[in-house]
């Protein structure tokens, strides 16, 4: 039997509607409640990487408040309909096809605010997320 590539396991789960990311539109509360924390410290523009950005619900969300959002993603046809959907809503994002981690690297130092979003919401991604509010703070 042949092994599935990342980008086909992702496929499916998006078809099963297994995960929030598979089917919500709204953003996740960490990020509304991280970007709130931002707005309070004036930080309200800048440059943010969506990592695992799935069909975009997060980036749509941070180009909305002002961000300039570049997305990666292993779902080719998740990608297509984010850069559609940003063209047609006049929104500044990019989305790339991210087959590999060690393909196309992204040079995080041109980034004003570096926010880093995975497509599940793990409790180290919480952690971090509490890190970095606290070296803000």
């Amino acid at each position: 039997m042949k092994k599935k590539d990342a980008s086909q396991l992702w496929k499916e789960e998006y078809r099963r509607k297994g995960i929030p990311s598979s089917y919500r539109e709204d953003p996740t509360k960490t990020l509304i409640h991280f970007t709130s924390f931002l707005e309070s410290k004036e930080l309200l523009s800048g440059k943010a990487l969506d990592l695992g950005c799935g069909r975009g619900r997060n980036a749509f969300y941070l180009a909305s408040k002002g961000y300039s959002v570049t997305c990666l993603d292993l779902v080719s046809e998740n990608i297509d309909e984010i850069n559609r959907r940003a063209i047609e809503m006049k929104l500044p994002i990019t989305a790339f096809c991210q087959v590999s981690p060690t393909h196309g690297q992204c040079k995080t130092n041109n980034l004003t605010s570096q926010l880093i979003f995975f497509a599940t919401n793990t409790l180290q991604a919480k952690k971090k997320i509490i890190e970095i509010h606290s070296m803000l703070h």
